[in-house]
């Protein structure tokens, strides 16, 4: 079993929450897919060390990042560093001598950015580093929650002359801080950061009474980093006897395709014995009202408690040393109305197989389910199930980026499973994510939001990009062969650059052009062949490509942002056919974009219009 480091720690009770263990489900004897089984690839990378706290580099692909420490004979612990494990080349190397520890604390390694933080005993603060900077630099505090969505934003509740439970905020990876939340004038008990939009962030106060160990509980909503703030709703709850524990915890849901307004709540119930238990209870509407969805109690088990979201349904997992809100809600369930009720689902393997799920955060639709015998997978949330591999009794966890692999580890030994279909689910329209500022359209149903928004209404909006085909994701360059966050569009793919941020190359446009015209200028088809020089006055020659620029071509190209939208020509004017249309145009490539010249509009702005190449390299993926 795998336990999700994301624990509820209340009233000395740790409640853990398991992200790889399912039983007490329904099964049902549904027909499945029948494939051909993927098989297991050993990277024949060496064994793991016993005590290690593990996750994948954001800025590099195919490699596991591994902070290592080797035990004393007095029990103590001695921190070796953190190695790369890279199974392309099946070498492990010493990245840096500092060790971060992902098992106590997640935001000490961000597998968004790249972003590793060790603690130094005793202080708030530590050292920033990562792949790129192993030496690292000095901070002033380690991060206890960091944003999801590919920015550098992050946030440290720590001690300040104020409070002793303050909140800092860090647009900048933790370079600079600003305290935010003093105009709320109580202690934050907690902060969760939302999945889709790193500004967007709830605190928990609470008002104790210590006689009484009665509080107040109240929620506050930030769109800007905790800048300004919003009272969502208050609760009444209790407080520790011991004076220190709270009896109330809170989180958002992982993942990108999920709601800024999605939070789901745990609550001592207190009472003597098996009755003393923790409320659940899911929100739907940023905090101001909550569904009570189950309660874990003290029996026999592990108390198991998940739940995902795909749209506007909620998929919830909850079973072992659990006691239900009503005997008629089922373990595994999905509820299309905010929690209210719930429809029992089922799975094509019998309970006694032990079967277990994982969710990948940027693929809402897909599923993956271990057991006994095999690895399953399902695309449209257990509709239909598929077996893809044999399973060996791994600890599973995907690719934080594209193209997606599945990385096992089984008796410290790393192996690996190619998913190629996985990207296919990153195209489906999803629902409103509900981010502050955010822009939702209906006609692809895709969200658009933060720098990427700012970029696409700044230099053309949908003229220039199209609708957007994807919600935000991290996906390995092929130019480069580095992994950014990106966005595809009708026309483009957009690509953020942390490293360049506050300048006008912090989003650069992908080089589409170059990317599908590869194999045709390999081959030197003629008119990717560079050419002499006219030296013409009507023409416009680049001598970086060999090719020209001239006529309408060269007047869209110099009117609507030349070489930073689109880039250097790298064809001649010729003939293609469409693959949209099926019509022959007069087209001409450039590294990021294909010209089409449509005479019928000869006048008009439309007389040369942008080609779909982020269609043409999705549909080229496979994934539309």
């Amino acid at each position: 079993m795998t336990v999700l480091r994301r624990s509820l720690q209340l009233s000395g009770v740790v409640v853990l929450l398991l992200s790889l263990s399912l039983t007490g489900l329904l099964y049902s004897s549904q027909p499945v897919h029948a494939e051909t089984l993927l098989t297991w690839h050993d990277t024949g990378l060496p064994a793991l060390p016993n005590y290690n706290s593990t996750c994948f580099d954001a800025l590099q692909p195919n490699v596991l990042l591994v902070s290592e420490r080797s035990v004393n004979s007095d029990y103590t612990y001695t921190n070796q560093g953190t190695f790369t494990y890279n199974w392309v080349t099946g070498q492990r190397s010493l990245l840096s001598k500092n060790n971060f520890d992902a098992y106590y604390n997640e935001a000490t390694c961000n597998e968004n950015t790249g972003l590793l933080f060790q603690s130094t005993k005793g202080q708030n603060g530590g050292i920033r580093y990562s792949s790129t900077n192993p030496q690292g630099v000095s901070v002033d505090y380690i991060p206890t929650h960091v944003a999801t969505d590919g920015t550098l934003q992050m946030y440290a509740v720590g001690q300040s002359k104020l409070s002793n439970s303050s909140l800092f905020s860090s647009s900048d990876g933790g370079l600079t801080w600003q305290e935010r939340g003093q105009q709320l004038h109580h202690e934050i008990n907690g902060l969760s950061v939302s999945g889709p939009d790193g500004r967007a962030i709830y605190v928990m106060l609470s008002d104790s009474d210590f006689n009484s160990h009665l509080a107040t509980y109240s929620f506050y909503f930030s769109p800007d980093a905790g800048v300004t703030w919003e009272k969502r709703s208050t609760l009444q709850g209790t407080y520790g006897i011991s004076g220190n524990s709270l009896e109330l915890s809170f989180w958002s849901l992982n993942g990108r395709t999920t709601s800024t307004d999605t939070l789901v709540l745990a609550q001592h119930t207190g009472g003597p014995g098996s009755t003393s238990g923790y409320l659940l209870s899911l929100s739907n509407d940023g905090g101001r009202t909550f569904n009570e969805v189950g309660k874990i109690g003290n029996g026999p088990g592990n108390p198991i408690f998940q739940i995902y979201q795909s749209g506007n349904s909620f998929f919830r997992i909850f079973y072992g040393g659990t006691m239900h809100v009503a005997d008629n809600q089922p373990a595994f369930a999905r509820s299309d109305d905010g929690g209210k009720t719930w429809q029992a689902l089922s799975l094509p393997v019998p309970l006694e197989n032990k079967p277990s799920l994982l969710q990948t955060n940027n693929a809402p639709n897909t599923l993956f389910l271990s057991e006994k015998q095999f690895l399953w997978y399902s695309s449209d949330l257990g509709q239909h199930w598929q077996k893809l591999a044999e399973n060996q009794g791994m600890f599973l966890k995907v690719t934080p980026y594209a193209p997606f692999k599945l990385l096992g580890i089984k008796e410290n030994r790393i192996y690996l499973l190619d998913l190629p279909d996985l990207g296919k689910s990153l195209t489906p329209a999803v629902t409103d994510s509900k981010i502050p500022d955010a822009t939702f359209f209906d006609s692809t149903g895709h969200n658009l939001s933060g720098v990427f928004k700012t970029y696409w209404q700044q230099n053309g909006g949908l003229a220039q990009f199209g609708y957007p085909k994807t919600e935000p994701f991290r996906e390995v360059n092929p130019s480069d062969g580095k992994v950014y966050t990106v966005q595809y569009f009708e026309r483009n793919r957009f690509e953020y650059h942390p490293e360049n941020k506050g300048t006008k190359y912090e989003v650069l446009l992908g080089l589409l052009g170059n990317q599908l015209t590869e194999t045709r200028r390999a081959k030197q088809e003629q008119p990717f062949q560079p050419v002499a020089n006219p030296d013409s006055t009507t023409q416009l020659y680049f001598p970086e490509t060999g090719h020209n620029l001239s006529l309408s071509f060269k007047k869209y190209w110099e009117q609507n942002g030349g070489l930073s939208l689109y880039g250097y020509p790298i064809s001649e004017e010729f003939q293609e056919i469409n693959p949209d249309d099926g019509f022959t145009y007069t087209v001409q490539y450039f590294e990021r974009n294909r010209f089409e010249y449509h005479p019928e509009n000869k006048g008009t702005k439309y007389e040369v219009l942008l080609g779909l190449l982020g269609n043409t390299l999705l549909k080229q993926k496979g994934w539309f």
